[in-house]
């Protein structure tokens, strides 16, 4: 049985807003009204360029809210009632841009999703971006809850209906498409928006490279070193051929793990993973397979988990899925130590093969061509 998905994502003509360079970068003043709450704690999460991850709280009064900061560029917000909250789906979750300026928030307990933002105009460029883009969003949904709904039925039933699940994940490939080319076409027609470096951020684990850096290219400077602009930047930088840049974490167990220990000496598989992410869980047997093979010539495994907030299911899924064999690492999220965006990774699983020299020889997303993973291996062992 496929996943639904084979990797986790941590996503016409409309008016472009002006977004010129007194708007870019400054402090940030959100004031907040959240009815039918009175007390109690509201979240604000989001990534800047310079920063890192910056996580703030404010303390309800009536329902009113404030956050400030600063930014480095417009970038995507996340507002949340629980820390702990588990999916963007969760009805206490919104998410919206911000950008420098005075920017206001209304919302409703259990509705944040419906939350009104004014004073960002980017926010605003990208609600009409939704609106246009609302009847593809909608049949994707639909794909995806029907697909969900057929592999919960199998597995409850155990039973697999091939037509329907081949019907259903040619249809799905077939919006994709369609989003991609929507999306691309309004980043040729709005290199100055930061809504480009958004969208074109989402594709990099869909698009072939060579694709990625002729829409990049086109980007307004400004827009390319916006925090999303820079995500892009360094996965160009990250791809094979390069040298992998050092890193260090600890183990399960408090151990220093470096990057550079294993230099001239082992061939390094890089495995970005989660244990909430089913895809990555579905590639273990596939690398115990490939470190069973391969340990003995050189190769070890480094499994770096997004789940600094989740330590404990870090823990359970290690000891569950018996890969403490090789060492596991936090990926270090919310810090300036953050090894998935030193790396590039938007989406996992993310994969890297990295040889004696310390060169990066393969990266992929996804599970789709993990086969290749073999191949490289074998390829590199035999020289």
């Amino acid at each position: 049985m496929k996943s639904i998905i084979s990797y986790c994502l941590f996503y016409f003509p409309i008016m472009l807003f002006a977004q010129k360079a007194n708007i870019t970068s400054g402090s940030f003043e959100l004031e907040g009204k959240l009815t039918a709450i009175d007390t109690g704690n509201i979240y604000l999460s989001y990534y800047d360029a310079v920063e890192g991850y910056t996580n703030k709280s404010s303390s309800l009064k009536n329902g009113n809210f404030y956050f400030k900061g600063t930014l480095s560029s417009p970038c995507m917000a996340t507002l949340y009632l629980n820390k702990n909250y588990k999916s963007v789906d969760d009805i206490n979750v919104t998410e919206f841009f911000i950008q420098p300026g005075k920017m206001k928030v209304k919302a409703t307990y259990n509705e944040l999703k419906k939350a009104i933002v004014k004073g960002s105009p980017i926010q605003m460029e990208y609600d009409q971006y939704l609106i246009q883009t609302d009847m593809l969003n909608q049949k994707s949904d639909s794909i995806y809850k029907a697909l969900n709904k057929l592999y919960t039925n199998e597995k409850n039933l155990k039973t697999h209906n091939t037509i329907l699940e081949n019907e259903l994940l040619a249809e799905r490939k077939k919006i994709r498409l369609q989003q991609t080319q929507s999306d691309l076409k309004y980043v040729l027609q709005h290199p100055q928006s930061f809504i480009s470096a958004y969208l074109l951020m989402y594709k990099i684990n869909s698009l072939p490279v060579d694709t990625i850096q002729k829409y990049y290219v086109k980007l307004n400077p400004i827009v390319q070193h916006s925090v999303n602009g820079k995500i892009i930047y360094t996965y160009l930088l990250q791809q094979p051929g390069t040298i992998a840049p050092n890193f260090e974490g600890y183990d399960i167990s408090g151990e220093k793990i470096t990057l550079n220990q294993y230099k001239n000496k082992k061939i390094i598989l890089l495995d970005f993973w989660a244990s909430y992410c089913a895809p990555c869980r579905e590639l273990t047997p596939f690398l115990k397979n490939i470190y069973q093979q391969y340990h003995e010539a050189g190769l070890e495994i480094i499994g770096i988990a997004n789940d600094d907030k989740r330590k404990d299911a870090w823990r359970k899924v290690i000891a569950t899925d018996k890969v403490n064999q090789w060492p596991q690492i936090l990926q270090q999220v919310g810090t300036r130590n953050d090894i998935g965006n030193l790396y590039g990774v938007s989406a996992i699983p993310c994969l890297f093969i990295i040889d004696k020299n310390g060169k990066i020889i393969l990266r992929i997303e996804g599970t789709d061509e993990k086969e290749k993973i073999d191949t490289v291996l074998r390829k590199i062992i035999s020289e």
